[in-house]
C-alpha cells in the first residue's frame, strides 16, 4: 500500500521494506532479506547521495546480510567501504562509525 501511495522511494516505504528485510534475515532467511535490502540501498542512494548516513546503513546492512550467507568475501570490502565513508562523513569517533569498526573487528 505505500509502494502505491508514496512512491518507491519514499523514505517511508523504503524505512518499512528495511524493517521487514531485517525481520526476514532475523528468521534465517537472507536471501530474501537481501533482495529487499539492495532495492532500498537503490532507492536511498537515488534520493539521499551515496553518503549519507541512512543511505551508509542500508549498506551496512546488506554486508551484515551477506556475513550471515556466508559471503564474507563480499561482506568485508563492503563494510570496509561504509567505515571509511563514515570516518569521513561523520567523523571517526561518531558512534555509527565505532558500530561500524565493532562490525569489522568480528
Amino acid at each position: 500500500v505505500l509502494e502505491q501511495v508514496l512512491g518507491l522511494e519514499h523514505l517511508n516505504t523504503n524505512a518499512v521494506v528495511a524493517n521487514l528485510a531485517h525481520c526476514l534475515q532475523k528468521m534465517g532467511r537472507p536471501g530474501e532479506a537481501l533482495a529487499l535490502q539492495q532495492r532500498v540501498l537503490k532507492a536511498t542512494r537515488h534520493t539521499l547521495g551515496a553518503e549519507h548516513p541512512y543511505t551508509l546503513s542500508m549498506t551496512a546492512n546488506i554486508a551484515t546480510c551477506l556475513q550471515d550467507m556466508g559471503r564474507q568475501g563480499e561482506a568485508l570490502p563492503l563494510m570496509q567501504r561504509v567505515v571509511k565513508a563514515k570516518e569521513r562523513t561523520l567523523g571517526p569517533d561518531h558512534a555509527d562509525t565505532l558500530t561500524s569498526i565493532r562490525y569489522l573487528a568480528q
